[in-house]
């Protein structure tokens, strides 16, 4: 990692200070505020935050306060936005939501180990069907689906991720990228993540994958998610679990603590973080706000400034 006065890749006239000021979220009953509860996942889509895990489903529009949504179920496995409609898995049961506040219990899928993710301009769930056969439904509003049998050419449980309308397949060394859900190509960013599943996230048309149990690797970068460049600086932020772009900044965030950068290679500790809160699981970026999800304090917020 690279450290400088001004900011990591950054070069002088202002920017992000280099501090984050985490608070804890919080909901209100009446009068009384009450910690929020921990959740394991969060998204900023249409203007809002969303939270989700074992305990269901909430929103913020600030990431301070929460509001839990009293029609949805526990043990929520996804939530993702695409074509004005946010869909939530649970299992194979999905969920739909024009606001992210309001759902409406959807189709109950056949697959069994899905995975749920937006690309291409559709709704795409990945799983398989009785006898193990790999099995795929899709939608176009995120309301009626179609299920069909598939041959995709991974080998291991579906482990899809969509970035910027793509969906990747990367796991042990083996990659796999599609823009339309259901045509694969062959990507491998580099034999170096072996063994360790990949974060990718793509800015300005150009991709950056990050290993996401490794310390000590290069990123890598590609323009067509096909052709990968190997960066020049070795990343040592150690178990990525949440990645994301704001406003021109990068930021990564592990157990404990949360890194920015302006270039995606050269990288710096926020400052206001160590030591407060640890066990983070995710964060989102969204309406000058930062938010963390943590296993221990619940939903953490603090401003992008």
């Amino acid at each position: 990692m690279v450290f400088n006065s001004i900011g990591p890749g950054e070069s002088s006239g202002g920017g992000f200070s280099g501090a984050l000021d985490f608070q804890k979220g919080y909901t209100m009953s009446g009068s009384q505020k009450s910690n929020m509860d921990q959740l394991g996942s969060v998204i900023f889509e249409n203007g809002k935050f969303i939270g989700y895990g074992d305990r269901g489903i909430y929103y913020s529009k600030d990431g301070k306060q929460w509001t839990a949504c009293t029609d949805t179920p526990k043990w929520v496995d996804k939530v993702v936005f695409g074509s004005g409609v946010f869909v939530a898995s649970v299992g194979s049961q999905l969920y739909y939501s024009s606001d992210g506040v309001t759902w409406t219990t959807g189709t109950n899928l056949t697959l069994s180990s899905p995975t749920l993710v937006y690309g291409g301009g559709k709704f795409y769930m990945y799983g398989y069907g009785s006898s193990n056969y790999k099995r795929m439904a899709s939608s176009d509003d995120g309301i009626t689906w179609k299920e069909e049998d598939f041959n995709p050419p991974w080998l291991y449980y579906p482990n899809p991720i969509s970035t910027d309308n793509t969906i990747f397949h990367l796991y042990q060394g083996t990659g796999y990228v599609s823009f339309d859900g259901n045509k694969w190509f062959s990507t491998n960013p580099t034999t170096e993540y072996q063994a360790s599943d990949l974060l990718c996230i793509s800015v300005d048309k150009k991709y950056y994958a990050f290993a996401q149990g490794k310390t000590n690797y290069n990123i890598n970068v590609s323009y067509d998610g096909l052709n990968w460049t190997r960066g020049s600086q070795s990343i040592q932020i150690e178990k990525v679990y949440g990645l994301q772009h704001y406003n021109g900044i990068f930021f990564a965030a592990n157990s404990s603590m949360v890194y920015y950068s302006y270039d995606a290679e050269n990288w710096a500790k926020c400052e206001g973080v160590a030591g407060r809160f640890s066990s983070l699981t995710d964060i989102a970026c969204g309406n000058g706000m930062i938010v963390a999800n943590t296993n221990f304090a619940g939903m953490i917020y603090a401003e992008i400034k």
